[in-house]
């Protein structure tokens, strides 16, 4: 199969929760307006603004007793953040990165106390599934952290930045295809810890295959204890109608062990699975 993302289109509907005190790397970002978007299982959520170059990303911020553990979408890129005690004129060095027992060698440049480096849509998967991330840096204590809650956080970083940065509370949303839909990314890898948790009102959804995929897919629904339970599988161009319930969760598990996901929101009507080269 070629390479390639999903994307599900579809409109996003959230309730905000008010951020609290941020970490220092935000502080250190003294040249950009940070705000407040969410708080999500234990991430503080945030957008990235700047008077002249205007949205520039998301990111997410969770206290842990090795320091403020940041993960940021900023300018299109993936960046894992975390506390150092080396100085800017170190400039790089190298790392062991660990997702539970997964080790990838990696680099950090140094930046006002903070180590900062780039993560591939892969080691974003690595980190959405593992329950602990470990950083070695060269010559440095290996730091320890919990990833509760990166699953959300991620998947809230993500919706930030489809809005960018309009917290829903505000009800202003940037403006949207002439479909009145806005694209989500899929995750490449089948992830744990999603479940349906809440039952609201009736909706009748159209699940589309667009036609520029060159494979089937199954779709499943997600039930309160995680699990997927199969509903129909999906050919190129075919598309099928479904009673669900707003706060469902759905997934497209592809045979690649590739998924994208879609939580039913009040204003939802078609969610369509589109393949993009990337």
């Amino acid at each position: 199969m070629q390479a390639g993302i999903f994307r599900i289109l579809f409109i996003l509907t959230i309730v905000f929760q008010a951020g609290a005190a941020w970490s220092n790397w935000l502080d250190y970002r003294e040249e950009h307006a940070i705000v407040p978007y969410g708080e999500v299982k234990g991430w503080r959520v945030y957008a990235i603004d700047h008077s002249m170059s205007g949205f520039l990303g998301c990111g997410a911020v969770k206290t842990e007793p090795s320091g403020p553990l940041v993960l940021e979408n900023y300018q299109d890129n993936w960046q894992l953040v975390v506390p150092t005690g080396r100085g800017d004129a170190d400039r790089y060095d190298g790392a062991l990165i660990s997702f539970d027992d997964r080790d990838i060698d990696s680099q950090f440049g140094f930046e006002g106390g903070h180590a900062v480096s780039h993560l591939t849509r892969d080691e974003i998967g690595f980190l959405m599934q593992a329950a602990s991330l470990t950083v070695a840096i060269n010559d440095e204590k290996p730091l320890r952290f919990n990833l509760s809650g990166s699953t959300a956080a991620v998947l809230k970083i993500r919706e930030c930045l489809d809005r960018q940065g309009a917290s829903p509370s505000t009800g202003a949303m940037p403006a949207a295809a002439d479909d009145e839909t806005v694209y989500v990314p899929s995750v490449e890898a089948c992830l744990g810890g999603i479940a349906t948790e809440t039952t609201g009102a009736t909706r009748k959804i159209r699940f589309t295959a667009d036609r520029s995929l060159d494979f089937p897919f199954d779709l499943y629904w997600i039930d309160f204890d995680g699990k997927r339970q199969p509903y129909a599988r999906l050919v190129p161009g075919q598309s099928i109608d479904m009673e669900t319930y707003i706060g469902h969760q759905w997934v497209a598990e592809l045979d690649d062990d590739a998924c994208a996901y879609a939580e039913i929101t009040p204003g939802l009507e078609t969610v369509i699975f589109k393949y993009e080269d990337f």
